[in-house]
């Protein structure tokens, strides 16, 4: 029995120097150097492509006197997501000279029509209307703009208007001549 009792005792010792070696052992594992460093990276900003504003109202019968005809339409976005568009700005022009002009008759020019906002008559050969929105369902924009999705034939834009001016002089050069109204999305 003193046998076993030392060979216990043999053994717990060299399990308490086994625990002894690893805990010692253990606080080596923890010790670690401190560092500085700096990097860089780069990014960049990505851009779009123009959206193509496109009108979808027809405008036939302009003459003196008839009242003004509607501009409405929408647009192209051939972007990956949604391009965000707060107003429609209406130009308009005709050829100079125009294609049959009548010697001897007043020329045909751009201010012989007038672009307008919502119902009323125009003053000037542009304006621009801040009724942009996702369909062209009631209400009327309110001037804050829309989020127009990518694809064609997006959104809606309307509450402009063009009106061949009705004046005092003879006007005949103006007939047939192609009136080109040119857009602007902002």
């Amino acid at each position: 029995m003193a046998r076993t009792k030392t060979k216990m005792r043999t053994r717990t010792v060299a399990i308490l120097a086994g625990i002894g070696v690893a805990v010692a052992g253990g606080g080596i594992a923890f010790a670690y150097f401190t560092n500085i460093g700096s990097g860089s990276g780069t990014a960049g900003t990505g851009s779009n492509n123009p959206v193509v504003v496109k009108q979808t109202s027809s405008l036939t019968g302009m003459a003196p006197g008839v009242a003004p005809k509607e501009l409405i339409g929408n647009f192209d976005n051939p972007n990956p997501g949604g391009v965000f568009i707060k107003t429609v700005t209406a130009t308009v022009s005709v050829p100079s000279p125009a294609p049959s002009a009548i010697a001897g008759l007043p020329a045909c020019a751009a201010t012989d029509y007038v672009i307008g906002v919502g119902t009323a008559t125009g003053t000037g050969q542009s304006a621009t209307s801040g009724d942009v929105r996702l369909t062209s369902s009631p209400p009327a924009g309110t001037g804050a703009g829309a989020e127009i999705p990518t694809g064609n034939g997006q959104g809606y834009w309307g509450g402009l208007n063009v009106q061949f001016k009705n004046t005092n002089a003879n006007q005949d050069n103006c007939k047939n001549v192609p009136v080109t109204i040119t857009y602007t999305a902002a």
